[in-house]
């Protein structure tokens, strides 16, 4: 009987899916339902393609939108710091220094010995006003970073907080 259907279905170009154009009352078997896999264009993109379309947006002055595919970076792998360090930076730009903070915060919990965070928070924690919070992340970072051009930078930006600096 499901033969007969589909027969008469594609003679009368009635929807295979479960569509019935007649109310025919149990003479006809209903169709089976076809499922089809849905068919993507490419694979889901990766957490290095959503960061590149991020950096590019960037640097178009972009940072709405960049922010959004930092995060979709962040999404597809959590221990991508670089797309930390963006999306809080993206953020200082959005003039958003609450989440610029915690982010910057979340990726020293990730990755505390890499010190461009640091830096990073120091100064948001300066723009901020919040003293106190900036030297300690200053500090923080001339303990671990051995680039003697940052070091000097952030050497400059205690200074400028009170503090002498050898």
């Amino acid at each position: 009987m499901a033969a007969n259907w589909r027969r008469w279905a594609v003679v009368a170009g009635v929807c295979l899916a479960g569509c019935s154009p007649l109310p025919l009352g149990g003479l006809i078997d209903p169709p089976t339902p076809v499922v089809l896999p849905i068919l993507y264009p490419s694979p889901t993109p990766s957490a290095e393609e959503h960061y590149l379309t991020a950096e590019a947006l960037f640097a178009a002055g972009q940072y709405d939108q960049a922010a959004l595919f930092y995060r979709f970076a962040i999404q597809t792998d959590p221990y991508l710091i670089r797309a930390y360090t963006r999306l809080g930076l993206a953020y200082e730009n959005l003039g958003d220094m609450e989440s610029a903070l915690g982010i910057y915060s979340v990726a020293i919990q990730l990755a505390p010995y890499q010190p461009e965070n640091y830096f990073l928070r120091g100064l948001a924690y300066k723009k901020q006003g919040l003293t106190p919070q900036a030297i300690a992340n200053f500090r923080r970072f001339l303990d671990l970073s051995d680039n003697d051009i940052q070091r000097a930078i952030a050497e400059n930006h205690l200074r400028e907080l009170g503090l002498d600096v050898p």
